[in-house]
């Protein structure tokens, strides 16, 4: 788990680098002010890319629990895909019963 952090950590110290680097936060008199708020939007949106992925595990596990995976994005795309079918073979069935 450490690790996983540490990885991060080098990641988020890499793209404030480059965002240094490019110029980026130019009206900036003194670099160390600029970099505290960099890495702090950074660490913002790290925060808040884990809380996204936290959210779907949740919703997903829930559903699953619940057995509503039919809520969930890869149940809708499952559904999507087959439902032409489906109705095909409904049709199919249709047309036997009245013949």
């Amino acid at each position: 788990m450490s690790n996983t952090l540490e990885n991060q950590k080098t990641q988020l110290q890499i793209q404030l680098e480059e965002l240094v680097k490019v110029g980026v936060g130019g009206k900036y008199v003194n670099n160390s002010n600029y970099n505290e708020q960099i890495t702090e939007e950074l660490e913002f949106e790290e925060s808040m890319l884990r809380g996204g992925i936290d959210r779907y595990r949740k919703n997903v596990t829930n559903a699953v629990r619940k057995g509503q995976e039919s809520t969930t994005l890869y149940g809708q795309v499952f559904q999507q895909k087959y439902i032409t079918k489906l109705s095909e073979c409904i049709n199919n069935d249709i047309r036997t019963m009245r013949w």
